[in-house]
C-alpha cells in the first residue's frame, strides 16, 4: 500500500538532495498531488519518477502508460526513480524502460471470462491508458472494441499496450473456446 504522506517526504528530501528540478518546480506539487490521489483511490501503488533539471515526470506503473514517457527521458542529466509502497529508490534508465514496458497484468494467470473482462473492463476505463502524448480515445472497453484499442495504441505508438491488446485479444479466444468445450 502507498504511503503518501511519507512517498512526498522522501520525494522532497530527494529534490533538494540534488537541488532538482531547478525550473518547473511546481512538477512537484503535480507529483504529490498524484501520488495523494493514489493514495486516497488505491488506483496505482507503483510509479517511475524522473527528476529532471526542468521538472519533473510521474508514471503510474501496471496501467498501460505509454513507455515513451521513460525513454523520451534517456539523458544523462535526469535521474529516475522507483516508488513503491513506502520507498522511493534510485534505479538506472534501463531499469526504469524495464518496469515502464511490464504489462498491467499478467494475462496467463486470468482463468475466466468474467475475470478478463472484469480486469480489461478496469483497465481500460483508467484515463492513464485512454491518453497519448496528444490525443484522448473514446472507446469502451467492451471486448467488441479490444481491435479498435489495438489499433490505437499502435496508432499512438504504445507498442507494449500494442502487444498486451493483442495477447489479451487472443486470451479472450482461448477462454471462449474452452467455454464452448465443455
Amino acid at each position: 500500500m502507498l504511503n503518501p504522506a511519507l512517498i512526498k517526504k522522501l520525494m522532497e528530501e530527494i529534490s533538494n538532495a540534488y537541488d532538482m528540478p531547478k525550473a518547473y518546480r511546481e512538477d512537484l506539487n503535480i507529483d504529490y498531488s498524484m501520488i495523494q490521489k493514489a493514495g486516497i483511490e488505491s488506483c496505482s501503488n507503483e510509479y517511475i519518477w524522473i527528476l529532471r533539471p526542468s521538472g519533473t515526470c510521474l508514471i503510474p506503473l501496471y496501467r498501460g502508460a505509454n513507455p515513451v514517457h521513460v525513454s523520451h527521458w534517456n539523458n544523462e542529466d535526469n535521474l529516475f526513480f522507483h516508488i513503491a509502497g513506502s520507498s522511493v529508490n534510485k534505479i538506472n534508465y534501463e531499469f526504469a524502460l524495464n518496469l515502464a514496458n511490464e504489462y498491467p497484468f499478467p494475462l496467463s494467470t486470468v482463468s475466466s471470462m468474467r475475470e478478463l473482462m472484469d480486469k480489461m473492463d478496469k483497465l481500460l476505463s483508467d484515463s492513464v491508458v485512454q491518453s497519448s502524448a496528444f490525443e484522448v480515445v473514446h472507446l469502451n472497453s467492451r471486448v467488441s472494441s479490444w481491435c479498435e484499442w489495438r489499433e490505437w495504441f499502435k496508432r499512438t505508438d504504445n507498442s507494449m499496450m500494442t502487444e498486451f491488446m493483442d495477447k489479451a485479444i487472443n486470451q479472450n479466444k482461448r477462454l471462449n473456446q474452452l467455454r464452448l468445450v465443455a
